[in-house]
């Protein structure tokens, strides 16, 4: 199987849960437009005078690219929705391919490597859903055979992230996570513990050494 079959399908009745973290973004209360923090504004910047233009109510105003970047970055961080924000935005499509300027505290060039360095396919290669069976949640790897039990595969990392961009909890995703591996006496299934699945999420949340960093 490929991710185009094992990444959690927008919407699920498996994974969706009421209500939604987007209304507590920081970003909603802040003057700031994190959408303006394009490539195109950084290009415009970098080429004049460090400025790029916004168009407000009263005309176009040139504001500072990196002072806006430093404000966006520092907004983010203290987001309360910041780990299920950027779970939604690095391996969503619909998120991915509607957002622009600077999410969850990346820019859209980081976002693009960052996908690029964990094995994310490309946005338009995304076709969201995740194997419900007897209430668990399955991530098949019998035909991947790239992966080991003590890696965390690109399905598994997208599996991982579009739970926690549902608001669940490492202890519920470990509680109902199962990958499925490959073995000569057949496919054997590894339940997720409590601690790969913060690894996981440490991954998504871009901690320095985390991509090396083996499980046990």
């Amino acid at each position: 199987m490929t991710l185009a079959t094992l990444a959690p399908r927008a919407g699920s009745p498996a994974i969706t849960r009421p209500g939604g973290w987007q209304v507590r973004g920081a970003c909603l209360t802040s003057s700031l437009d994190l959408a303006e923090l394009t490539p195109e504004a950084a290009a415009y910047a970098g080429a004049g005078d460090g400025t790029y233009p916004v168009e407000t109510r009263r005309g176009t105003t040139l504001r500072r690219w990196s002072e806006d970047l430093e404000t966006a970055r520092a907004l983010c961080s203290v987001c309360p929705v910041l780990a299920q924000c950027r779970a939604d935005v690095l391996t969503s499509r619909e998120a991915a391919g509607a957002s622009s300027g600077v999410v969850a505290g990346l820019t859209e060039p980081e976002r693009a490597a960052w996908r690029r360095e964990h094995g994310i396919p490309p946005v338009n290669g995304w076709v969201l859903h995740l194997i419900e069976r007897d209430g668990r949640l399955l991530v098949d790897l019998t035909t991947v055979t790239r992966n080991t039990p003590r890696s965390i595969a690109a399905e598994e990392l997208v599996a991982v992230a579009r739970l926690v961009a549902e608001d669940w909890t490492s202890e519920e995703i470990a509680a109902r996570l199962v990958t499925v591996y490959p073995s000569a006496s057949g496919p054997v299934e590894v339940p997720w513990t409590s601690y790969r699945v913060k690894h996981a999420r440490r991954i998504l949340a871009g901690s320095r050494g985390a991509r090396d960093r083996v499980p046990a």
